[in-house]
C-alpha cells in the first residue's frame, strides 16, 4: 500500500484535484449542497476580489470553471461585473450550466466546453486560472502571450506553507506579481500581469 508521505508531489495534487472534482460533481447535483459549498468559499472569493479593480460590465473568463462555478455566483451580486466560464470536461460543463439555470443567473454566466491551452482569451480584461487547471506553467505563458497587454490574471495557486506538499509552482518570466491574498484554505490568490515589452 502506498502512504501520503511517498507519493510524490504530483501525484499528491492530482489526488486532491481529483477529489475536489467529485465532490464539486456532487454538490452540483443537490441545491441544498451547492449552497453549503457556495457559502463556504464565499467570504475568501469576495476577500480576494477586493485586490481587484474593474469596471463595471467587465466579462471575467474562469479557466477550469468545474462543476460549480462557486466564485462566480459568490461574484454574481457584485459590482456589475458578467462571467464566462470554460472547462474541458463536458460533465462539469453541463452540472455547470444546470446549477447556473437553478440559482437564475444565465443572464450573468456563461458556461462551455473548451481547452484553455486553445481558447481565444484576447477579448478578456480579467482572467481567473482555478487551482486544479494543468498543465499550469504553460496555460499561464500561453496567458502572457495571448491576453491583452492591460489584461491581469488571479491565478490560484497554493500557499508557501504548502509547497512542502505539493512542491513550488513558479510563474512564468512572462507575467509579473502585482500583489498576493492568501485564503485560508490554502489558496494563494496571485495578481499577475504580462510584462511589458522593451
Amino acid at each position: 500500500m502506498v502512504t501520503w508521505q511517498i507519493l510524490g508531489e504530483k501525484k499528491k495534487k492530482k489526488f486532491v484535484d481529483a477529489a475536489i472534482r467529485r465532490i464539486e460533481k456532487f454538490c452540483s447535483r443537490h441545491r441544498w449542497a451547492a449552497r453549503w459549498y457556495t457559502k463556504v468559499f464565499e467570504k475568501m472569493t469576495i476577500d480576494e476580489f477586493a485586490m481587484v479593480d474593474l469596471p463595471e460590465g467587465t466579462v471575467i473568463l474562469d479557466i477550469g470553471c468545474g462543476s460549480l462555478p462557486h466564485s462566480f455566483i459568490s461574484l454574481s451580486q457584485a459590482r456589475g461585473w458578467r462571467f464566462h466560464g470554460i472547462d474541458i470536461d463536458p460533465v462539469a460543463v453541463d452540472n455547470a450550466k444546470s446549477i447556473i439555470q437553478r440559482f437564475g443567473l444565465e443572464d450573468v454566466i456563461t458556461v462551455e466546453q473548451a481547452n484553455g491551452l486553445t481558447y481565444d482569451v484576447s477579448s478578456f480584461d480579467f482572467i481567473i486560472m482555478s487551482h486544479g487547471v494543468e498543465p499550469k506553467r504553460q496555460m499561464l505563458e500561453r496567458l502572457g502571450r495571448e491576453m491583452k497587454p492591460t489584461a491581469q490574471v488571479l491565478y490560484r495557486t497554493i500557499t508557501e506553507k504548502l509547497t512542502k506538499v505539493y512542491g513550488k509552482e513558479p510563474i512564468p518570466e512572462n507575467l509579473h506579481i502585482i500583489k498576493y491574498y492568501d485564503r485560508i484554505d490554502g489558496i494563494r490568490a496571485i495578481l499577475l500581469a504580462p510584462k511589458r515589452k522593451q
